[in-house]
């Protein structure tokens, strides 16, 4: 092996192709949950001495972490799972870790891989992201893991349940000085209120918030007022609203850093789309992405055009979901829709039904409107346009090329 070609290269240059090999492993790791890092290393270690000593002292392979019970990153280790975990760990040298996923589970830890849990407390100050699932008691291990001296940790995601988990994690989080990103499920008032209370001086600081709300949306607003630096929100909202919610709705605020803001609510839950965005004055947003089912006889269009009017003036995408025929027939009349450089309604009506409606329409529309199917759903129509006259910013630009963002129709939106 030595005499091949690519054994001629520096060993500098080596292991840059070797991280690059990595790094779609990386990618697929944090989405999928996979466990074909470990396996990636394992296949570049056995090809010969010289790649197996790159890889093992190079800290950045080893900087991705996974403990997704009963498959690990050192699943094929023979050694306990608390020493493989430390070799792992001494392996990354000081570099900040990616935590891709941890079940925390109270058999796991206690009967299974006993001091598994202390190494990885240990680590927790060069945390750097971490995506971690609760399940059942583990009020006494997520006691353990306070952040609050977790001065790398940038992205902190939840997954839980139960109202009794989700209570667990925000009364255990702590305040991480420099916590930027935040997911979790608000599954009911008391959360929302133990929320407020227990991570208000981490709420203030956060940039990039993804919340899933099953609690009154006085309870949720209380939450999302104090998020005065967001620059994304993701917002899943399932929030019954009374009388008073819709006719003497709270003073609005004015989230100046707001770029990014996507709601989604259940089926005819149209007002509880509506609410946030009389709530959350945006000046400066740039997109705007709303999946909802309106009702027949809500003038969805005409509320979201006065929206679209009074406080986005800055919009350069506007995504809608499962909107009527008849609500995009009224889309393509409403000045303050059509104005937005680039637009994707994914319509309720017939494929051929959109095409008979552009016939009609295309004169008077001040777009050059096209239909498509939906990338991810075929069955259903997509129209929109794409004013190339108009470029988005260089943030909206990093945001719609992340692999997480639901990707452009490019046969909607191409020349």
């Amino acid at each position: 092996m030595s005499s091949s070609p690519i054994n001629q290269l520096p060993t500098e240059i080596l292991t840059s192709i070797f991280l690059c090999s990595t790094e779609f492993v990386h990618k697929a790791f944090i989405r999928t949950r996979m466990t074909g890092l470990s396996r990636q290393l394992t296949i570049l270690r056995l090809v010969c001495s010289r790649w197996d000593n790159i890889v093992v002292k190079t800290p950045s392979f080893w900087t991705l972490l996974c403990l997704h019970p009963p498959s690990m990153s050192f699943e094929h280790s023979k050694s306990p799972p608390a020493d493989a975990l430390s070799l792992w760990l001494e392996r990354s040298a000081d570099l900040p870790l990616n935590i891709a996923h941890i079940h925390l589970i109270r058999d796991y830890f206690e009967e299974e891989s006993p001091g598994v849990l202390d190494v990885l407390r240990q680590s927790t100050v060069r945390w750097r992201t971490a995506d971690i699932y609760v399940a059942g008691d583990t009020s006494h291990i997520l006691a353990q893991f306070s952040f609050t001296d977790a001065l790398c940790l940038h992205t902190l995601s939840y997954e839980a349940f139960s109202e009794r988990e989700s209570i667990d994690i925000i009364k255990n989080v702590g305040n991480p000085p420099n916590l930027r990103s935040f997911s979790l499920a608000v599954p009911s008032p008391l959360a929302a209120r133990t929320m407020s209370s227990y991570m208000a001086n981490v709420l203030k600081n956060l940039t990039h918030i993804d919340l899933a709300f099953s609690t009154d949306w006085d309870e949720a607003w209380q939450v999302l007022r104090q998020c005065s630096s967001a620059v994304q929100m993701v917002l899943e909202l399932r929030c019954p609203l009374t009388n008073s919610n819709v006719s003497n709705p709270p003073s609005p605020v004015t989230f100046d850093n707001l770029m990014i803001l996507n709601i989604n609510t259940r089926p005819w839950m149209h007002l509880t789309t509506l609410l946030p965005l009389q709530l959350l004055q945006a000046p400066n947003l740039n997109a705007l992405t709303l999946s909802t089912t309106p009702a027949p006889d809500f003038p969805f269009v005409e509320k979201l055009s006065d929206y679209l009017a009074g406080t986005a003036r800055s919009l350069y995408l506007l995504r809608l979901g499962h909107i009527s025929i008849d609500d995009t027939k009224r889309l393509l009349g409403a000045p303050n829709v059509t104005r937005v450089p680039v637009v994707e309604v994914i319509s309720r009506g017939d494929h051929e039904e959109l095409k008979d409606l552009l016939k009609t329409w295309h004169n008077e529309a001040e777009r050059d409107v096209k239909v498509a199917r939906d990338l991810h759903s075929p069955k259903l129509p997509v129209l929109g346009w794409n004013d190339r006259s108009v470029t988005p910013s260089a943030s909206l630009s990093n945001y719609l090329s992340d692999s997480f963002v639901k990707p452009l129709n490019m046969s909607l939106l191409s020349d």
